[in-house]
């Protein structure tokens, strides 16, 4: 009786490790966070806008989907964009396989954002992933600003330049104002 629970316990043992060896879905996207400084560097606009509709097409290349969105720009904060821009985002369904980048922009038809955005190829791609959304909410230089960043995973850089865990994501600017601020200070470096 003994050697049977024995020989029950190590097969159920040797199926659990089996188990956890075995590769995982990824849940979240790793990213190296970025303060309003930064996202310049790798942004040619920051606009503030209303998104609009959302087009699927397929790489003829590739044949992996991306969506373009239109963004009607109410607002340029910093660079150039035109009134109307396309963001170009990786993502859709072919059949019945879809592909999606944890952690990548959220935009909504009808929703006030704030984008940091690179023009790329013809098209505008945000900088940094959900980074690089920030939701409006309100009027004026007070309109609180939530930034996208669920399904990221944050790392940094330690005083050697070594890329390290981040506890808890930097809050980013909370209001319009602040980010205006932070532009105008980032233009500066």
């Amino acid at each position: 009786m003994v050697a049977r629970f024995r020989t029950l316990l190590l097969a159920a043992l040797v199926m659990f490790s089996i188990t956890l060896a075995r590769p995982q879905p990824a849940g979240a996207t790793s990213v190296l966070h970025v303060d309003v400084a930064t996202h310049l560097l790798d942004s040619s606009a920051v606009v503030q806008g209303v998104v609009g509709a959302s087009k699927q097409s397929q790489d003829p290349e590739t044949g992996r989907p991306f969506v373009d969105t239109a963004v009607r720009v109410t607002e340029l904060l910093w660079g150039s964009a035109p009134a109307v821009l396309s963001v170009r985002q990786h993502k859709g369904t072919v059949g019945d396989m879809h592909f999606g980048i944890p952690g990548d922009g959220d935009l909504k038809e009808g929703q006030r954002v704030v984008l940091f955005v690179n023009e790329a190829g013809g098209a505008f791609w945000l900088a940094a992933l959900g980074q690089s959304v920030f939701d409006v909410r309100g009027t004026g230089p007070d309109a609180g600003l939530s930034q996208q960043v669920g399904g990221l995973t944050f790392f940094t850089r330690d005083e050697t330049g070594a890329v390290v865990p981040l506890g808890a994501p930097r809050k980013g600017p909370a209001t319009l104002g602040a980010l205006k601020e932070a532009l105008a200070a980032g233009e500066d470096r």
